[in-house]
C-alpha cells in the first residue's frame, strides 16, 4: 500500500552538486604530496588516515582513505575530459612543471574513440589521465563500430580472416602483447563509415602496426606479427584507392 508521503523522485529533481571520489591509499601523506601538485590545490581537509580535496575544476569530492589493499581491484583508471587537445598540453606542462612524470598517448585508439591524453600514476599505481576525444571533432555524428570480417577491406589483396594481435616493440621488454591493463585488452578492429557503407576511418584498436614496420628487419620481432602489420596496410592501401 502506497503512503501519502511517498513521492516520486526523478534525476530532475536532483540538484547534484559533484560526483565524489574515494581512494583506498597506502601512505595518506605520500598522496597529499602527490595531488597537492596534480589538481595544483591544497587538502581541505587533513586528519589521521584522511584527508579530503575539494576540487573545483572539474568538480570533484576527492578523498584519501588509509587502507590495507593487495591490489587495486575492479579500478581500471581515472580521468579528466577537457574540450581540447591545447588543454591536455596545457595540464601535461603544469604537472610537468609541478615535477610529475607524464606520459603522452597522441591519436590512441580508447573507448571506441581516438584520443589525446597525457598519464600520471599516483604513489599507489593509479594512473590518472587527462584527455580529449578528437575524432568525435572531424565526425561528432559517425559511431566508431567493429568492421565485420566480411568487409571488402579485408579482403582486397591478402584474406584476413584470421587475425592475430600486433603488439609494439614493448613485447620485447614486457612479454604482453598488450599494454594497459592487469588481463589485457583485446584487439578490435574499428571503422568509421561513410552513408554508402564505405570506410573513412579504420581504427586497429590495442595494436600498434607502427612498431611492427618499423621493427619487421629485426630478427627478435616475430614474423608472425610483422607480416601481419604489412598485409593489412596492403589491405588497407588497395581499398583506399578503389572504394
Amino acid at each position: 500500500m502506497e503512503s501519502k508521503n511517498d513521492t516520486t523522485v526523478t534525476a530532475l529533481d536532483v540538484s547534484a552538486l559533484k560526483a565524489h571520489l574515494a581512494l583506498n591509499v597506502e601512505s595518506v601523506e605520500q598522496s597529499i604530496i602527490f595531488y597537492r601538485k596534480m589538481f595544483g590545490i591544497e587538502p581541505s581537509k587533513v586528519r589521521t588516515g584522511y584527508a579530503k580535496f575539494d576540487v573545483q575544476n572539474p568538480p570533484l569530492n576527492f578523498t584519501l582513505n588509509k587502507g590495507s589493499f593487495a591490489a587495486r581491484g575492479a579500478l581500471s583508471h581515472l580521468g579528466i575530459q577537457v574540450r581540447s587537445t591545447a588543454d591536455v598540453l596545457a595540464t601535461r606542462q603544469k604537472w610537468d612543471e609541478a615535477g610529475l612524470l607524464t606520459r603522452d598517448e597522441m591519436q590512441t585508439n580508447c573507448c571506441y574513440a581516438t584520443q589525446d591524453k597525457t598519464w600520471v600514476r599516483d604513489p599507489d599505481g593509479n594512473e590518472w589521465e587527462v584527455f580529449v576525444a578528437s575524432m568525435s571533432k572531424v565526425f561528432p555524428d559517425r559511431p566508431i563500430v567493429d568492421i565485420p570480417n566480411s568487409d571488402p577491406i579485408f579482403h582486397t589483396v591478402y584474406d584476413l580472416d584470421e587475425r592475430l594481435q600486433v603488439p609494439g616493440w614493448q613485447w620485447y621488454r614486457s612479454g604482453l602483447t598488450y599494454e594497459k591493463g592487469p588481463t589485457g585488452k583485446p584487439e578490435h578492429w574499428r571503422a568509421i563509415y561513410d552513408d554508402k557503407g564505405r570506410i573513412m576511418v579504420a581504427i586497429c584498436h590495442n595494436m600498434d602496426l607502427g612498431d611492427a614496420w618499423e621493427w619487421s628487419d629485426d630478427p627478435r620481432y616475430p614474423e608472425k606479427w610483422a607480416g601481419l602489420a604489412y598485409r593489412i596496410a596492403v589491405n588497407y592501401f588497395i581499398y583506399d584507392l578503389t572504394h
